[in-house]
């Protein structure tokens, strides 16, 4: 059997080639003093790209709850309902909560049981005049509860009107902002029914929300958060959903509570979708900037009402 010949490893060749430069220059006299030659190093590799920074996050959690106004259906008259959701925000430390149907005695008890937090509360009036009343003696209306450290002012002026119909309860928006983060989290309740002429009236009432939310609070992050008595693949949420989830949606919101999580659009799930919260429907959303990572979601059963409170952790870029 033939032997093959095998070329040398390039680093066989290079040493040969070294040997044969160093003797020609020993025979035409190189001096003694020369430094020798060195092969050329091979290149240092480039390393990766530095990695850029990117802004810093936070984690926050988040929810909204619809106390149904203290209807014995689901408790008694008394402290319980807030004492219950007492222990709910001291479990879960949420940044801010939205309060639909609450009472204005319920709200004072949160904000004195509640340390390092603050309530703000607002009552919805039948029509222009005397303000509900919860079935105890106490004001009806909506509320917004927030933890001290983020810069939250209380509201200057009540809550935003949504032109409800005349003659029933005149459904609003209770916002409040942080200038220091730029934040602007508002607690909204919807007219409830299922008449036509009230559905259309959540469109209107979904609409002036959107503009109030476009003008009043433009440069602002927005949470919106709270009971819009529709479910989510009808109209009136059109003006909420980010247009990316399809079906009519034109609004500028990720909804928090939808099976997609993050996602805005999925072929194998609808998105405009999530867990119920009052019987067998979703009606009660958490709606949150489209920068905003969701981390989870989940509703959580209250023996005190008749919705199921529904909370998110999410991921919220800083922003100065």
């Amino acid at each position: 059997m033939a032997a093959s010949t095998k070329p040398a490893p390039p680093s066989s060749r290079r040493r040969v080639v070294m040997a044969a430069v160093s003797l020609a220059l020993l025979l035409v006299g190189l001096p003694p003093s020369a430094a020798p030659l060195q092969a050329n190093p091979d290149p240092v590799p480039p390393g990766p790209a530095p990695i850029q920074a990117g802004p810093a996050t936070t984690t926050y959690r988040i929810g909204t709850f619809n106390m149904a106004g203290g209807n014995p259906k689901y408790g008694t008259a008394g402290e319980e309902a807030a004492d219950d959701f007492v222990r709910t925000v001291k479990e879960r430390r949420p940044a801010f909560v939205t309060i639909q149907e609450g009472c204005r005695d319920w709200t004072e008890r949160l904000d004195s049981q509640l340390p390092g937090y603050s309530a703000v509360f607002d009552p919805v009036v039948p029509e222009a005049g005397t303000p509900a009343g919860c079935w105890h003696d106490s004001e009806f209306g909506n509320a917004l509860l927030y933890r001290n450290d983020l810069g939250f002012t209380p509201p200057t002026g009540g809550g935003h009107d949504l032109g409800s119909p005349a003659g029933r309860e005149q459904r609003e928006m209770l916002c409040i902002r942080s200038q220091e983060r730029r934040l602007a989290v508002c607690s909204i309740h919807m007219s409830s029914g299922s008449a036509p002429e009230l559905q259309e009236a959540r469109e209107k009432e979904a609409a002036e929300a959107k503009r109030l939310l476009a003008t009043t609070y433009s440069g602002y992050r927005k949470f919106l958060l709270g009971d819009i008595n529709t479910t989510a693949e009808e109209a009136p949420t059109d003006s909420f959903y980010h247009r990316d989830y399809g079906d009519g949606a034109t609004g500028e919101f990720k909804e928090a509570g939808s099976p997609c999580g993050n996602y805005m659009n999925n072929w194998t799930v609808p998105c405009r979708a999530g867990e119920a919260t009052f019987g067998l429907k979703k009606i009660d959303y958490l709606f949150v900037p489209p920068s905003v990572t969701v981390k989870w979601s989940e509703t959580v059963h209250s023996d005190y009402s008749d919705h199921d409170s529904l909370w998110a952790e999410i991921v919220l870029p800083d922003r100065s």
